[in-house]
């Protein structure tokens, strides 16, 4: 069993202002729906922290739930990208995130 710890600092981002912000300050809900809009690309983090080009299957609907602060329960076969439904999310937000693995 092993953990995968995230970094303390939350990175910085630019919003439409021009400002620097940290990326949690970046984020908004939708309240219609309540998916996330984030002024951050979930895609370039994706490619930033993983190296992959695009989610497996509904990783990218999981991970919009849980920035959306929503308790997400993930059910997806060996290999289908469990993980980095609860990894990526930590990345990008602040605070600190303990994800046990093998999930």
């Amino acid at each position: 069993m092993g953990t995968t710890l995230k970094r303390a600092a939350a990175k910085t981002t630019k919003v439409a202002n021009g400002k620097a912000a940290t990326v949690k300050e970046a984020k908004t809900k939708t309240a219609k729906n309540g998916t996330v809009k984030n002024k951050f690309d979930l895609h370039k983090s994706l490619q930033e922290y993983f190296g992959f080009d695009k989610f497996k299957g509904t990783q990218e609907k999981a991970i919009e739930s849980l920035l959306a602060g929503h308790d997400t329960f993930v059910i997806m076969p060996t290999g289908g990208g469990k993980s980095l439904c609860y990894q990526l999310p930590a990345m990008v937000s602040e605070g600190v995130a303990i994800i046990v693995s093998p999930l």
